[in-house]
């Protein structure tokens, strides 16, 4: 038998399969929120902050800001 959860955020009771790992805060090692819940949001932020996300690429793999590839 398989252990489940309730997802914070859509509220149904899923297999512990479908909660990403976070063994530093939750005591059975799992996130609070489901992976379809939390795939979710982080497709929502992405499309309201696009101008961060390309900055961090930036930074990432060049080291300069999104003003400085805009300079050049």
């Amino acid at each position: 038998m398989s252990e489940t959860k309730r997802c914070t955020k859509c509220k149904e009771v899923k297999d512990l399969l479908e909660f990403s790992k976070r063994t530093l805060y939750n005591p059975n090692g799992r996130r609070s929120d489901c992976k379809a819940c939390d795939n979710a949001k982080t497709r929502l932020y992405r499309l309201k902050n696009p101008d961060k996300r390309r900055s961090h690429a930036l930074k990432a793999e060049y080291g300069i800001t999104l003003e400085q590839f805009e300079f050049v």
